[in-house]
């Protein structure tokens, strides 16, 4: 049994000296400070490449515009909240999900489209609404173009939110 205890023991100190080799020669973590980043940082490495053309622009709209003009400041979030979805295809299979939310992606540009997985299907669905009408306006719309098996499903959706700073 004292053998057995003389391990555990010895086991047990190699791996608290582990833990302590880990920090400085103070005991305290040593981390860079942040004035080491920056001096690294390129901007121009981080600019819209090509390949993302439309990396860092955003257009405003006419009501943002005058809200600029008035001088009001403010704040956008997107936030999760429970809305509702246009679900559009069920698969099992991975590959025939990806080309269907290809598909819809190209087609429907005005609507995010995901792709989510629950075992065993891959569903594709369209939108993010608030209310259920705006919901089945789509799914209408998708019917009278052939869409088929377009149908109105409960989800977190991600809504932007416009927050006046004071």
């Amino acid at each position: 049994m004292n053998g057995y205890f003389g391990w555990v023991l010895l086991i047990i100190s190699v791996l608290l000296l582990a833990g302590c080799s880990a920090s400085g020669p103070d005991g305290a973590h040593t981390r860079k400070p942040v004035a080491e980043f920056e001096k690294d940082f390129r901007e121009k490495a981080h600019s819209p490449t090509e390949k993302e053309p439309h990396a860092g622009t955003h257009t405003i709209g006419e009501d943002t515009a005058n809200e600029i003009r008035s001088g009001r400041r403010y704040i956008e979030r997107t936030m999760k909240q429970a809305g509702y979805r246009v679900q559009v295809f069920t698969t099992t299979s991975l590959d025939q999900a990806r080309e269907k939310e290809q598909e819809f992606t190209q087609s429907l540009k005005t609507y995010p489209v995901y792709k989510v997985y629950d075992p065993p299907y891959y569903k594709i669905r369209v939108g993010d609404f608030r209310s259920r009408e705006e919901a089945l306006a789509l799914r209408d719309s998708l019917k009278t173009v052939g869409v088929e098996e377009a149908w109105v499903v409960r989800d977190n959706v991600l809504v932007t939110v416009r927050e006046e700073l004071r």
